[in-house]
């Protein structure tokens, strides 16, 4: 019941949000100035449920295409749900726009590089009570990178609110943006290659929702 309720809930949002169309060329050059001399490897406004992410519904967790970009759902308590398009990248630059739709707002949520597996990738992560790490899995254990704990920036938008997260996974540097703020980069050696997605995690409260939009890979 409480998931039907939720998914309701959800349902009538997206249909009564305003679509605000932003081009891919707005997101990159207007929020990051620095990645104009980029090089596009992908990008996806998820407008083509055909492109090839992980879609799911279960009691757990909900991945779908929308009319308004793609929204992951996480309805249990200390689970993240991902969802990647199966590409293959080294060193890249990834941005994606983000809204928090429901839920908590002890959440954690943004983009992973470097997936090899289930068990091994690395995540650029915020949440919307203003937090945020990067973390790396390893062998199925996570960890934070470069500090003992989570860290709290004002930069990142609090609540029902809208943030753009931007990484770096270039050689051993991992860095994360947000709103056009560095809030930290780290090193890292373990792992080199494999792909990238989009990342919705909770804490003791169930319920987090959040919609991504303009994701967006380049060379780095």
């Amino acid at each position: 019941m409480q998931r039907h309720k939720l998914l309701g809930a959800l349902l009538v949002f997206i249909s009564s949000m305003t679509y605000s169309a932003c081009s891919v060329e707005s997101l990159v050059y207007d929020k990051f100035p620095i990645l104009e001399d980029q090089v596009l490897l992908f990008m996806d406004d998820f407008s083509d449920p055909r492109s090839g992410w992980d879609t799911s519904q279960s009691e757990v967790d909900l991945k779908e295409y929308s009319p308004h970009g793609f929204w992951i759902v996480v309805n249990s308590t200390n689970v993240k749900s991902w969802s990647r398009p199966h590409l293959n990248f080294a060193d890249v630059n990834i941005s994606v726009r983000t809204t928090k739709i429901t839920g908590p707002d002890n959440n954690l949520f943004g983009v992973i590089c470097r997936y090899q597996d289930e068990s091994n990738y690395y995540s650029f992560l915020i949440g919307s009570d203003g937090y945020y790490a990067i973390t790396k899995t390893k062998d199925g254990h996570e960890q934070i990178i470069g500090r003992t704990a989570m860290d709290f920036s004002y930069d990142i938008q609090q609540g029902n609110t809208e943030n753009v997260i931007m990484a770096d996974c270039v050689k051993s540097n991992l860095t994360l943006y947000v709103n056009g703020v560095k809030l930290i980069d780290v090193v890292d050696e373990e792992l080199a290659y494999g792909d990238v997605g989009i990342i919705v995690g909770t804490d003791e409260q169930p319920g987090a929702a959040i919609l991504f939009n303009n994701f967006v890979v380049m060379n780095r």
